[in-house]
């Protein structure tokens, strides 16, 4: 007989920080984009820190009610928040040296990107040690969606502001970006069009919270890119060639590449009125590839060791003695 796998409520709960957390940083660069950078403590900042205060109380909760013992996932999570919280400081002192930012490339803020990554899919790892891989398919996509958010902001003005999507660096970085998390969330699930349901989560979220800064009076930015072209691709890969391959992760990973160049040369046009200068096409391609195959491959392991974490495998990464 086949175990079920209930959701534990900690899951729910880091769910919804996770979803209030990415409403902070899009109310912050909504925020900024209108008003400008009046101090730290500006409402969207403390909306953020709350997500990552609550996050952590409930892993303490979490870890008192395992009796002292803190499985692995939840501990992943922590280290990733700490991260967020150790850029605060870094950020206040960053604007204060150098002025304010152009842009998000600035150390502090991938600083504070690469812990939400982290934490983003630490939260995948949890539930499915929690309910295993098959119990709770849909909210694993849900969560890989939250999880594709981190490598979407970490494009920087290339989401925020369309205009600024050029022909070789833009398409270069998505490929290298976004990929892993896709493919791994196809090795990792198995549901039919698992990258196409993450992207979905994805750009539902981004439409959403432009409608409800835009109705607010602030500026939200730009339409979000057209993700779900390539995810269909890469979806329709494993389909047809299967994804128990060498291969399949540099192959999809190169399929993308190729779709969302595509898709953005079009969606660019569409969005901005104006297409990428011929001469910038093979560049972007030559750099696209290459980037993609290697995303892929990173996306291939890391989807690969997610679908070996079965319902009940919950390592303590610390016990309290």
């Amino acid at each position: 007989m086949t175990r079920s796998w209930s959701v534990p409520w900690a899951i729910w709960a880091l769910v919804g920080t996770r979803l209030l957390g990415i409403a902070g940083v899009s109310w912050d660069v909504a925020w900024h984009r209108t008003i400008g950078r009046e101090s730290f403590w500006i409402p969207p900042h403390l909306m953020v820190y709350s997500a990552v205060t609550a996050g952590a109380l409930i892993v303490l909760t979490v870890f008192l009610q395992e009796q002292w013992t803190l499985p692995r996932g939840y501990g992943i999570m922590l280290c990733g928040w700490a991260v967020i919280v150790l850029s605060a400081p870094f950020d206040e002192w960053w604007h204060r040296r150098h002025g304010l930012d152009v842009d998000i490339w600035s150390p502090p803020h991938l600083m504070a990107v690469a812990g939400s990554l982290v934490s983003g899919l630490a939260l995948v790892a949890t539930l499915m040690a929690e309910t295993g891989r098959s119990a709770a398919k849909h909210l694993i996509l849900v969560c890989f969606g939250l999880a594709l958010w981190s490598p979407m902001f970490a494009l920087g003005r290339f989401t925020i502001v369309a205009w600024t999507r050029d022909a070789v660096l833009y398409p270069a970085l998505a490929s290298l970006l976004v990929p892993f998390v896709l493919i791994a969330a196809i090795q990792a699930v198995p549901l039919r069009w698992a990258a196409t349901m993450t992207s979905s989560v994805y750009l539902a979220l981004m439409l959403i919270m432009a409608w409800i800064l835009g109705s607010t009076g602030l500026k939200p930015t730009s339409p979000p890119p057209l993700l779900l072209v390539p995810a269909l691709a890469l979806d329709g890969v494993a389909l047809s060639l299967g994804r128990g391959r060498f291969w399949f992760g540099p192959l999809t990973g190169i399929v993308f590449a190729l779709t969302f160049f595509g898709t953005e040369y079009l969606w660019t046009w569409m969005v901005v009125g104006r297409t990428w200068l011929t001469d910038r096409l093979l560049p972007g391609i030559a750099w696209s590839v290459p980037a993609g195959a290697f995303s892929g491959l990173l996306g291939d392991h890391l989807g690969r060791l997610l679908a070996r974490v079965t319902g009940g495998a919950r390592r303590p990464w610390c016990r309290a003695k």
